[in-house]
This record gives C-alpha cells, structure tokens and sequence, in this order.
C-alpha cells in the first residue's frame, strides 16, 4: 500500500491537492479526522486520547515525578559544574599555571590583565564555556524555568 503525505498549510489548498491526486491514482484519500479514527481503532483507544498524545505535551499528572525531579537536580548540579569550570579557568589564566593544554595554548605570562580575561573565550573550548556562563546564571536567577 502506498502513502502520499501532504502538508498543509494556509492558503496552500492541501487538502483539495491530496483530494485531485487521490483521484487520479485511484487512492483512498483520507483527511485528519478520518487518520486519528482509523488509528484509535487500531490501537483501542479514543480519538481524544490519541490526539492528546500524538499532538500535546503530556499534561503535568502524567509525567514521571521522580524523572521530573532528578532532571531538575542534574540541572542545577550542571549549571554549578559550568560555573566551577569557568572559575577553574579564569584562576588558572591569572595564576600562569601552564598545566593545562588551553591555558597554554591562549596565554603567557607577558598578558594583561585583560588580555587575560578575554583569552577564557579565544578558543572553542573556552567559548563554548562562556557561552555557557548565561545559561547557567538562568537556572540560578530563574529556577522556574526548570520543569518542575
């Protein structure tokens, strides 16, 4: 059995399109409605439930609270490590410890002290890093944005 799926959207004419093509190949068209009839019937389930989990988020009561929670702590357990990194870096730079191969490869002893700073973002480790810095200020500032 052969499926053509056509979107549609505003002021595209999807649904006369698949109806003229339909036609033509000698296909069943089916629109929306006629989909989520045939697939609750499949599965033994309404069509309201089956729009609720192909279309919507889960609603809150569904969602694993345990899961939920532990997302919520490796969240801020991460946005700690993010910060931890960036400070572990800044001090290496500003102490000239060339134990590591970034501080090596971004800074000498000879730096100002603003040279210094900029070089925690002169290379991709370290931009990715400080890119970083908003994102876990976020989780900090606004809490509420981590699913509860």
């Amino acid at each position: 059995m052969a499926i053509i799926a056509i979107t549609q959207h505003l002021g595209t004419r999807g649904e006369l399109l698949g109806r003229t093509l339909a036609a033509r190949l000698g296909y069943r068209f089916m629109n929306v409605q006629d989909i989520i009839d045939e697939a609750s019937k499949t599965y033994h389930i309404t069509p309201e439930l089956l729009v609720i989990v192909d279309e919507r988020r889960p609603p809150i009561l569904t969602r694993h609270p345990l899961l939920i929670k532990s997302a919520r702590q490796a969240g801020l357990a991460t946005c700690v490590l993010i910060f931890l990194a960036t400070g572990s870096l800044v001090y290496l730079f500003f102490s000239d410890n060339f134990s590591m191969a970034y501080v090596v490869a971004h800074s000498n002893r000879d730096l100002a002290t603003f040279y210094k700073i900029a070089a925690l973002w002169s290379g991709q480790e370290g931009s990715l890093l400080f890119l970083e810095l908003p994102a876990g200020g976020l989780c900090f500032l606004r809490p509420d944005y981590l699913p509860e």
